[in-house]
């Protein structure tokens, strides 16, 4: 799959807006989960990864990006909420888990220049990165715990 850097920044582009309205939406709530907040913010780089993730080549329109920020606020809800639960009962990740997974990511990239600057479009820092990383393993972890209990 070919990834078009220059496309992904117009979509981001697209996303955000004019800088000033960036800053009067970043820190925008868009949902509450029990105590957690989902911000603008959050929702944006969701959807930047997402966009990365994706070969797109179909003209953006308001429509399109509506759904994808519905599907993409959507699906954190549900991670928040699985990460509350994998809390509530007590699981846990080890700084060590986490910078494993920290490695295989920054491996896939051809330097350590590439993996900052793709951090840096996304508007986040390594350790954002690391509390996502670490919030994927404890839902991961959940998941694996229910699955194993359905098995008899």
């Amino acid at each position: 799959m070919m990834r078009h850097p220059g496309l992904s920044l117009l979509w981001g582009l697209l996303l955000m807006g004019h800088p000033q309205a960036m800053a009067q939406t970043a820190n925008r709530i868009a949902a509450i989960v029990n105590d957690a907040v989902i911000t603008e913010t959050d929702v944006m780089a969701q959807m930047h990864a997402v966009l990365e993730e994706q070969d797109v080549e179909d003209v953006v329109t308001d429509e399109k990006t509506a759904q994808m920020r519905h599907v993409v606020l959507r699906r954190l809800i549900e991670q928040q909420v699985m990460l509350q639960e994998a809390k509530r009962v007590g699981i846990s990740v080890s700084m060590d888990d986490v910078l494993k997974r920290l490695a295989e990511v920054r491996a896939r990239f051809a330097s350590e220049e590439q993996f900052r600057e793709s951090l840096k479009i996304a508007g986040m820092s390594v350790e954002r990165l690391k509390d996502q990383m670490r919030h994927q393993l404890m839902i991961q972890e959940l998941i694996e715990r229910q699955i194993r209990s359905t098995i008899v």
